[in-house]
């Protein structure tokens, strides 16, 4: 599929699972569409604001949308395709600063458009920038500086916390 092909697809189905995601209190993370000689598939990554994504939420979004998919003439989907639903998981990536400012205190890796990387506790977001402590150095990183910034999961912490 051609790239411009390939992005039409994907808008198509965005206007189309947003709206149900929505109702069911979810919003897109990530929509891929993948063609191949074999197989088409289709991979929605949700998400919730307000807690986690349970593998519950995970199939009764599958189903909602498979239904939906299965009425609407796709271009792109008019023979089988896999539908696969996800969460963004536990080490997900933080992609916009909203992202950030939803997993304040959380422990993070980054790495920089200069290829500066590390590790540490994003503390506030002032502006566009992070405030990240990294092993008690402050660090203020403007988020379009990032590579990739995305939550390190601290076990022990976790278990700390949890016990």
């Amino acid at each position: 599929l051609v790239m411009e092909e390939k992005e039409k697809v994907i808008r198509e189905l965005s206007e189309l699972v947003v709206p149900i995601l929505e109702r069911m209190g979810f919003e897109l993370y990530d929509l891929q569409f993948m063609k191949s000689k074999r197989r088409t598939i289709v991979r929605i990554v949700i998400d919730n604001t307000d807690g986690y994504v349970s593998i519950e939420d995970c199939a009764s979004v599958s189903s909602r949308v498979g239904a939906m998919l299965d009425l609407k003439e796709v271009r792109g989907l008019e023979e089988r395709y896999v539908l696969e639903v996800s969460s963004p998981g536990i080490e997900r990536e933080l992609r916009n600063i909203s992202d950030c400012e939803r997993f304040i205190n959380s422990q993070v890796s980054f790495r920089t458009e200069d290829g500066e990387s590390g590790v540490g506790r994003l503390l506030n977001i002032e502006g566009r920038n992070c405030i990240i402590d990294v092993s008690g150095n402050m660090r203020s990183i403007n988020f379009d500086d990032f590579e990739v910034i995305r939550i390190k999961m601290d076990l022990e912490e976790e278990l700390q916390r949890k016990g």
